[in-house]
């Protein structure tokens, strides 16, 4: 049996633009991004992670609320995107002068 999963287009490189943007560069002495795509039970999970300057829990959930208006919009039309085909969207996990790492799954599916 052969297991695939279609990865949306255009759903990874917009994550790595934003690490890179609003995370690492953000610092002095930079930092570090991480890709990850790995199986978790019946679901392929597509990670990215930055050493960058990290945000507070407010606006991560400024970032994913259909209604706030920024004028940065990739990241909640991914989320928007990502929740319409799968039922979750992003995760986002973040901790100040650390780290944000965002994430998404996708199910599996045998062909």
């Amino acid at each position: 049996m052969i297991f695939f999963s279609e990865i949306p287009i255009l759903s990874i490189q917009p994550l790595v633009e934003n690490a890179i943007n609003h995370g690492v560069m953000k610092k002095t002495e930079g930092g570090q991004i991480t890709v990850k795509i790995f199986k978790d039970a019946d679901n392929i999970i597509i990670e990215t992670t930055d050493t960058g300057v990290g945000m507070s829990e407010k606006k991560i959930n400024q970032i994913l609320d259909d209604e706030y208006s920024t004028k940065g919009v990739g990241l909640l039309n991914i989320h928007k995107r990502i929740r319409k085909l799968t039922g979750s969207g992003l995760k986002i996990k973040s901790v100040a002068n650390k780290y944000t790492s965002v994430s998404f799954s996708i199910i599996e599916r045998k062909k």
